[in-house]
């Protein structure tokens, strides 16, 4: 599937809005195999999926299994359209809160540290920060005052 597509049917079930695709696919689990059809430009089109989870595998989630956020070890919000005028970036993720024994902590990375860049991955904002799954290598990023860093993850 790509952006745009339009999602008609699950498993030969219409779909007609945003309320009746979320009651369909909540009857399956990643690594259920589906049947999707779906419209692009005009043309409808049919595909066998098999559903990931939100870190992009195909097993259910579990206790085990960490956001970005927890396998920083830190909260994080959106950057001010103030302080990315100041700091001329287009977008970001202000460090909020730093877990004392986290891996941020670890790195060296304080509050108030704008993430730009995960992994060489943009991070524009708090959904791209979730896309990221929880193997984090790399943070680069500015602080209030314009230093620049890279933080490279060593475990």
């Amino acid at each position: 599937l790509r952006k745009g597509d339009i999602i008609t049917a699950v498993d030969g079930k219409k779909v007609n809005d945003a309320s009746s695709m979320s009651e369909q696919m909540a009857q399956y689990r990643p690594g259920d195999k589906i049947s999707i059809e779906y419209d692009r430009n005009g043309t409808a089109k049919k595909a066998q999926v098999t559903l990931k989870n939100k870190v992009g595998k195909a097993e259910p989630v579990t206790a085990d299994t960490k956001g970005v956020a927890e396998a920083l070890g830190g909260e994080f919000a959106d950057v001010s359209q103030s302080l990315r005028e100041k700091l001329e970036i287009r977008g970001g993720v202000q460090v909020t809160s730093v877990e004392r024994d986290g891996l941020l902590a670890q790195s060296g990375v304080k509050e108030g540290f704008v993430i730009t860049y995960i992994n060489d991955r943009p991070i524009t904002s708090l959904k791209d920060i979730d896309r990221v799954g929880d193997s984090v290598e790399s943070i680069d990023g500015v602080y209030a005052n314009g230093r620049a860093m890279r933080y490279v993850i060593v475990r």
